[in-house]
């Protein structure tokens, strides 16, 4: 009797060591503990380009990403805002360049009005130097009166005031022009700088 109990109480020793020994090499020899424990674990730094409120998140805990991949959508209103606000600027500094192009053409036209003014003053005055001449000689010999002799000199001092006045207001529409080509500079570069601006705005947006 004693000896199946005794060959009963072996198997039963035997098949715990076997069960031991099969969940030590299965499970237990994976698991660590202790009572002073660290977790070293790799953290990486997301940074959006932008800064906004986070419309939409496109990953979970834990999830294996790539490069590439989309982790959070961004809401974009505010910079959609802004690249309108960019864009409208640099409509309207080609618009204002537009309209400084139709100021110059139209100013380029006064100019040619105005040196025409100043070929026909120089011709009267050309006309009125040989009037007062002529009178001159006919005076110095009695043939003309001397009232013909002063209308002739007083003739040629307008003609010389009116090409005086004529020149000055050719320089004046010259100047003009000057202006208007330095403000289509600086509205140039305005546009320039507004392009750039938009085009920083939208590679934001990217």
């Amino acid at each position: 009797m004693r000896r199946p109990l005794g060959l009963l109480f072996l198997l039963l020793v035997l098949a715990g060591a076997a069960a031991g020994g099969w969940y030590w090499w299965a499970v237990a020899r994976f698991v660590e503990s202790t009572d002073d424990a660290f977790v070293q674990a790799d953290i990486s730094a997301v940074s959006p380009k932008i800064q906004g409120y986070v419309r939409e998140l496109r990953v979970s805990d834990n999830q294996e990403v790539k490069a590439g991949d989309v982790l959070v959508v961004i809401d974009d209103r505010d910079y959609a805002a802004r690249v309108d606000e960019a864009r409208a600027t640099v409509d309207a500094q080609r618009a204002a360049i537009a309209m400084l192009d139709t100021r110059r053409v139209w100013q380029k036209a006064v100019i040619a009005q105005a040196e025409a003014s100043t070929k026909s003053a120089e011709a009267e005055l050309t006309r009125a130097e040989l009037e007062l001449a002529r009178q001159r000689q006919l005076a110095k010999v009695d043939v003309s009166s001397r009232q013909k002799y002063e209308s002739a000199d007083a003739d040629q001092r307008k003609a010389e005031a009116g090409l005086a006045r004529s020149r000055a207001a050719l320089a004046a529409e010259r100047d003009q022009l000057a202006v208007l080509d330095a403000q289509r500079q600086q509205e140039k570069a305005k546009q320039q700088q507004a392009e750039a601006a938009l085009k920083t705005t939208m590679e934001k947006l990217a």
